[in-house]
C-alpha cells in the first residue's frame, strides 16, 4: 500500500524542484494494487510536468484517470498536459469538466484545497480569453472560511483579473490591501509582484512599473523567473512605446516557451532595425493559447506597423478577438487595431500611394478627389458632401449608386494594385475612410 506520508515526501521534493530525489523516492515504491499503480502514475506524471515532458505525462495521467475519472488533481494536471502540448479542443473539454466537478465538490474540500484548484483552473481559463468564468469561479470560496494569508492570495488573483477587465475602481480597491499584506513563501512572491507589476502599469503608467521591475530582478530569482518577468515588462514597454527600455532590456533567445521565445525575436529584429521577422500565425495558433496568441500579435503589430504581413496580422488579430467571449476584454483587445493599423501614405503631386512600405502610382481621379474631403484626421462624409466634391454637382437620388458602383470599383482596384483590401465604406448617408491617411511632406 502507498502511504499518503510517501506521497507527501516526492511532492514536497517537487515544491523545490528536486525531481531526481523526488524520482528516486517513486522509484522504490512497490505498488501493490489497482489504486497504488494509479498514485503511482499521477506522481509520475508530475514529475514529468515538473520535467516539461508533457507526452510523458499524458500516458501516466491517462493510466491514473482510468481508476479516478473524477480525480480533481488528476484532471487539473491533465488540463495542464493538454494546454502545454497545444491540444486546444481536449483542453478547452477537460477545463470545462475539471471546473464543474470542482464547483459541486468544493463544500466538502478543504479550504487550502478549495483556494488550490479554484486559482489554478481560473488562470486557465484566463489563457482562453474566459475572463467572466475566472470571476466566477473565485467568487465560489467566498462561501469558504479562509485564513488571513488565504484571503491575500484570493485578493492577488481578484487585482490580476480587474487589471485584465482594466476596471480601474476594483484595481484601486485591491492594490494597496496587496500591497500591505506580504507573506515570505517565494512562490507567493513571486506571483504577487507579478500582479503589482501588472498593477503599477495600468494604475500609474510605464515608470512606476520600471522602478518595481528593477526591484523585482535584484531578487535572487531563477533564471526562468527572470525571464518571465523580463518577457512581461518588455511587453509593458512595448504598449507604452518605450523603445529605450527594449534596446537596454532584450529578452534571450535561447527561451524554451514558445510565446517568450517569439517576442524575442520580434524585440531583436526592432531593436536592430531590420524587417519584421516572419511568423509562421498558423503555427502559433496551434501552440499558444488565445491570451499568449493575442498577446504576441498585439506586440508585432505595434513594433512593425509597415510589415509586408501587418495586414495578415491584423486579419488573423481581429479574428482571435471576435471569439473572446467577455465583451470588456474583446474591447480592449479590439483597441490595439486603431493604433497598429498601417497608414497609407499620400502624394499627391506625384500620385504615389505607399501602404505597408510599398509604393505604386495611382492615377485614379475619383481617388483624388475622395481623399481631399477626409482631413484633419476625419474618417466620415455625409453622402451629399462626397457627391459635391466628387461630381460637382447638386446631389440626387441617382448619385447613391452610381457612387457606390464607383467606389466598389476603386476599392477593388486599391486590393489588386496596392494590396489594400478596403478603404471606403458607403452607406445611404455617409462615407466611411476605413483606414488612416497621411498627406507626405513633399
Amino acid at each position: 500500500m502507498i502511504l499518503p506520508t510517501q506521497q507527501s515526501r516526492i511532492l514536497e521534493h517537487l515544491h523545490q524542484g528536486q525531481t531526481l530525489e523526488a524520482q528516486a523516492l517513486l522509484s522504490e515504491m512497490r505498488p501493490e494494487t489497482a489504486a497504488d499503480q494509479a498514485t503511482c502514475s499521477a506522481l509520475q506524471a508530475k514529475i514529468y510536468l515538473y520535467n516539461s515532458a508533457y507526452m510523458k505525462a499524458l500516458s501516466c495521467l491517462e493510466i491514473a484517470l482510468n481508476f479516478n475519472p473524477s480525480d480533481l488533481d488528476i484532471l487539473c494536471d491533465l488540463a495542464l498536459c493538454h494546454f502545454q502540448l497545444g491540444l486546444m479542443a481536449a483542453f478547452d473539454e477537460t477545463l470545462q469538466r475539471t471546473t464543474q466537478i470542482l464547483k459541486n465538490e468544493m463544500p466538502s474540500l478543504s479550504t487550502q484545497k478549495s483556494l488550490d484548484h479554484a486559482i489554478f483552473l481560473a488562470k486557465l481559463h484566463e489563457e482562453r480569453t474566459q475572463l467572466d468564468e475566472a470571476s466566477e469561479l473565485l467568487r465560489f470560496l467566498s462561501k469558504k472560511q479562509l485564513s488571513v494569508t488565504q484571503e491575500q492570495v484570493l485578493r492577488i488573483q481578484l487585482l490580476r483579473l480587474a487589471v485584465e477587465k482594466r476596471d480601474v475602481k476594483t484595481a484601486t480597491t485591491l492594490y494597496p490591501l496587496v500591497l500591505r499584506n506580504s507573506d515570505h513563501n517565494l512562490n507567493f512572491e513571486i506571483e504577487r509582484e507579478h500582479v503589482l507589476l501588472l498593477a503599477d502599469a495600468f494604475l500609474f503608467g510605464f515608470k512606476q512599473a520600471e522602478e518595481r521591475f528593477s526591484y523585482i530582478i535584484g531578487k535572487d530569482l531563477s533564471r526562468a523567473d527572470r525571464e518571465f518577468f523580463l518577457s512581461e515588462m518588455c511587453e509593458i514597454a512595448i504598449l507604452a512605446n518605450q523603445s529605450a527600455f527594449l534596446k537596454k532590456n532584450s529578452p534571450s533567445l535561447q527561451n524554451e516557451n514558445e510565446y517568450e521565445k517569439s517576442q524575442a525575436t520580434l524585440i531583436a529584429a526592432f531593436v536592430r532595425g531590420d524587417e519584421a521577422p516572419a511568423l509562421s500565425v498558423i503555427r502559433l495558433e496551434k501552440n499558444l493559447s488565445n491570451t499568449s496568441l493575442l498577446r504576441l500579435l498585439r506586440q508585432a503589430l505595434i513594433l512593425f506597423p509597415q510589415a509586408p504581413d501587418h495586414s495578415l496580422w491584423s486579419l488573423r488579430y481581429r479574428f482571435h478577438c471576435l471569439q473572446i467571449a467577455s465583451k470588456e476584454l474583446r474591447a480592449i483587445f479590439l483597441s490595439a487595431l486603431n493604433s497598429t493599423t498601417a497608414k497609407i501614405i499620400l502624394d499627391a503631386e506625384s500620385k504615389q500611394v505607399a501602404y505597408e512600405g510599398k509604393e505604386n502610382a495611382l492615377q485614379s481621379p475619383l481617388f483624388w478627389r475622395l481623399v481631399t474631403v477626409f482631413k484633419d484626421n476625419k474618417n466620415e462624409a455625409s453622402l451629399d458632401e462626397v457627391i459635391q466634391v466628387v461630381y460637382d454637382e447638386i446631389p440626387n437620388e441617382q448619385h447613391f449608386d452610381r457612387l457606390r458602383i464607383a467606389i466598389s470599383r476603386l476599392n477593388t482596384q486599391l486590393r489588386t494594385s496596392h494590396g489594400i483590401e478596403s478603404l471606403f465604406k458607403v452607406t445611404k448617408s455617409k462615407v466611411t475612410l476605413l483606414l488612416p491617411m497621411e498627406r507626405s511632406a513633399s
